[in-house]
């Protein structure tokens, strides 16, 4: 009868033996990540949650409710301040409303949502790649031809909100024969409507990467722990001219929490 020190010796050896005619090789890990990054997941119970990128290069479980890491800011020049004036969030019950239109898109793009801890909160942000020309920073963007419908959703992890906005990169078609007062766009921020168009010019240079987006900024209130759906929609009057658009490099949603 084996003693109980080569007894115990003899169990491990069989227990690797097992795991090697099981398994082969070593199981590989999850894949390499940048440390401090963060995207949505959806965590237990279907919650809307984020992951965090650990320090050995890992994602670490989806987990909802978990404080927001300090991972600092993105050296990013098209990225707008995220302070918001004031503590209090937009009353959504004194916001305009009407009816989103079903979603109609050719040259729209459902990227999830990255995010950024500020000084003051954090920022979720989809880089839009729908078309492959116009963008930025990466040459794509998404565009709307006239009379077509795209929402993008943000999953709120569940810390309290102070107040929130919503950024958006916006441009017209690069086909200046007709002036930007001829475009009209609506955007949804949640269940509140507003009116853009008058302030976006045409896109320059033509048909390549534009250099003069511009920042359009609404108030949003989004709700902890829960989807927030920002939505476009081209309401140009065009009957002759359905193809204008306009082009949407990125959208973010600007959170302050303390």
């Amino acid at each position: 009868m084996l003693d109980r020190p080569v007894r115990l010796l003899w169990l491990v050896g069989f227990a690797f033996a097992l795991v090697a005619a099981c398994g082969g090789s070593a199981i590989s890990g999850p894949p390499l990540c940048t440390p401090g990054a963060s995207v949505a997941c959806v965590g237990p119970s279907s919650c809307a949650g984020f992951q965090t990128c650990s320090a050995n290069g890992t994602f670490a479980a989806c987990a909802c409710g978990t404080p927001i890491p300090d991972s600092g800011t993105v050296p990013d020049s098209s990225v707008v301040d995220v302070s918001v004036p004031g503590d209090a969030q937009p009353d959504a019950g004194a916001c305009a409303t009407s009816a989103i239109p079903p979603t109609k898109t050719t040259w729209t793009s459902q990227p999830v949502p990255t995010m950024t801890s500020t000084m003051n909160g954090y920022t979720l942000r989809v880089e839009l790649k729908g078309y492959p020309n116009y963008g930025a920073k990466d040459g794509m963007a998404d565009i709307l031809y006239a009379n077509e419908t795209c929402g993008w959703t943000f999953p709120i992890p569940s810390t309290p909100i102070k107040s929130a906005k919503i950024v958006a990169s916006l441009i017209l078609t690069d086909d200046a024969s007709l002036p930007p007062s001829d475009y009209t766009l609506r955007l949804w921020s949640g269940s509140c409507v507003y009116d853009n168009a008058t302030s976006i010019p045409h896109g320059t240079p033509p048909a390549t990467i534009f250099n003069n987006w511009v920042q359009v900024t609404e108030p949003a209130a989004p709700t902890p722990n829960a989807n927030f759906v920002v939505t476009l929609s081209n309401t140009s009057t065009l009957a002759t001219r359905p193809v204008d658009w306009f082009g949407i490099d990125w959208i973010e949603l600007q959170v302050v929490t303390q």
